[in-house]
């Protein structure tokens, strides 16, 4: 069987599409989805009813979603609640749990994890996971959160160059009125060529 695969989760897009992948022949193990403490989706597989919970804030901040839009369309995929659970496991993780876990991982190998990745990691340590190959999808750098990493790992964090760079870069704001027809994209483009910045 393949190794099962991690899945961030927050407003479960990347799980949805996992599913839709898997569907569609990917050559993919069982789908495990990672969440924080808006563990949404962790509920509905448990009781088939929640499907929005109170937003917390969290370390891993991308992933604070209360009522996730995909887990409807992940509901409607499967014939039951049960189908669901059968294609997808899901984990919460506590905000201790993550900072042990980014680190353990700075302890053990020097690497940082941003908060997102190390939500993921610690799923991967679960039991039913521990001890087999398990892909952990990743989809931020430890630079873009220095002081959560910094203060979880004990060591500073490199920047990155890339984000170096576009922190340089001048801001640029166009103040819009409400409404639909406010937004005109040519209009806004124009105004960051005229600047001198870059849209």
């Amino acid at each position: 069987s393949q190794d099962p695969v991690v899945v961030p989760s927050g407003n479960l897009g990347n799980l949805c599409a996992g599913v839709l992948a898997v569907r569609a022949g990917a050559p993919l193990g069982p789908l495990v989805a990672a969440c924080n403490r808006n563990d949404a989706l962790v509920r509905y597989l448990e009781d088939g009813t929640t499907v929005e919970v109170p937003v917390e804030r969290t370390l891993s901040t991308a992933m604070d979603v209360g009522a996730p839009s995909n887990l409807e369309r992940l509901a409607a995929l499967f014939h039951d609640r049960s189908a669901l659970g059968g294609a997808v496991r899901a984990f919460a993780v506590s905000d201790r749990d993550t900072a042990a876990t980014i680190r353990r991982i700075w302890e053990r190998s020097g690497r940082h994890l941003d908060p997102h990745a190390a939500v993921w990691v610690a799923v991967a340590h679960r039991p039913g996971l521990a001890g087999h190959p398990v892909t952990v999808l990743s989809t931020a750098h430890p630079a873009k959160f220095p002081e959560v990493v910094g203060e979880a790992s004990g060591a500073p964090v490199p920047g990155h160059p890339a984000l170096e760079r576009f922190r340089a870069l001048p801001e640029h704001a166009v103040p819009l009125d409400s409404g639909a027809g406010a937004f005109e994209l040519l209009e806004i483009l124009d105004r960051f060529g005229t600047s001198g910045g870059t849209a």
